[in-house]
């Protein structure tokens, strides 16, 4: 958990948000299934592998692969956003192994507890303290990231890894760009393209393939 939100705020840093923002969500279910398979001797049956093609597809869509630079794309920081994407697919796979003799709410207060202390002491150097003279917006910010996105979807997700095999829980991470195009339209007035609608379509179905009965 650490390491993951350490190489994200890296990719952000030196890659593209955008490519980051699409990227991780995409790779992670794809990642997921692959390490499900191999450790965790999931079963899969063909709608699966439909399912999962069809969220990658839409991931390629809404990131508009065919007019990227690609040379541009590999050579800058956006490796960290495909390392983000293989530790969050361990980190699902350790959720739900977990689940068999602890609380997800147990588990996810000692990830939390952990990696707080440890980037405590890490970010000790580098004035730690100077984060107070910021204002209301930085510490508004601050709250719905730590609380709302982080402690409280996390350990909702942790909740459904352990009622659901990893690989369904992470499908529903292809709904990641979807919502926040959607999201940026009704805040930010940002029109999404055809393109994005077309592949959040795509994500939607690939998510209800995978875990339709």
């Amino acid at each position: 958990m650490g390491l993951y939100l350490y190489l994200f705020f890296k990719g952000l840093t030196y890659g593209f948000a955008g490519v980051g923002g699409v990227l991780v969500p995409t790779m992670i279910p794809l990642v997921t299934f692959v390490l499900s398979v191999l450790f965790l001797r999931q079963k899969v049956s063909m709608k699966d592998y439909i399912g999962l093609t069809l969220g990658v597809v839409g991931g390629i869509i809404l990131l508009e692969m065919w007019s990227l630079d690609w040379n541009r794309l590999f050579m800058s920081g956006n490796i960290y956003f495909l390392l983000c994407a293989v530790l969050w697919s361990l980190l699902t796979i350790c959720s739900q192994k977990a689940s068999d003799t602890v609380s997800p709410l147990v588990f996810s207060f000692f990830v939390y507890a952990f990696c707080s202390v440890l980037f405590f002491f890490l970010a000790l150097p580098y004035g730690v303290l100077g984060v107070l003279k910021q204002g209301s917006v930085f510490w508004l910010n601050m709250f719905y990231l730590a609380i709302i996105s982080s402690t409280l979807a996390t350990t909702v997700y942790f909740f459904a890894s352990s009622r659901m095999s990893s690989y369904r829980a992470s499908s529903f991470v292809f709904l990641v760009p979807f919502s926040a195009v959607i999201l940026s339209w009704i805040f930010l007035g940002e029109v999404p393209k055809i393109s994005t609608i077309t592949g959040g379509l795509t994500a939607l179905a690939a998510v209800y393939l995978i875990n339709m009965n």
